[in-house]
């Protein structure tokens, strides 16, 4: 099992106690965003992570919207940039937290 797989749509075998021991895995890494394929979840670190920094996400959306840049693993702003691109689409956007 790829205990670091960013995608838990991308595991081979896909089942609750697979689903937890990844999650479990990730947030002793200090990564607590995991995408399971359109859905982010995220889950709460109790501490302050260099990920969530405003520095960081700062970085990130500059990127993003500057020269394009993919945000290439989960993070909450993966799904802000998708619902704002996508209200300058024209496209009805829902975020459910």
């Amino acid at each position: 099992v790829d205990e670091l797989v960013d995608d838990l749509a991308q595991l081979e075998e896909v089942n609750e106690a697979v689903i937890l021991h990844t999650l479990r895995a990730r947030y002793e890494s200090d990564v607590i965003y995991t995408a399971i394929g359109p859905i982010l979840i995220a889950i709460n670190p109790f501490k302050q992570l260099r990920t969530c920094s405003e520095d960081a996400v700062a970085e990130m959306a500059a990127r993003a919207m500057q020269i394009g840049d993919e945000i290439k693993t989960p993070h909450i702003l993966q799904v802000v940039l998708a619902a704002y691109h996508g209200l300058c689409a024209g496209e009805s956007q829902s975020i459910l937290i």
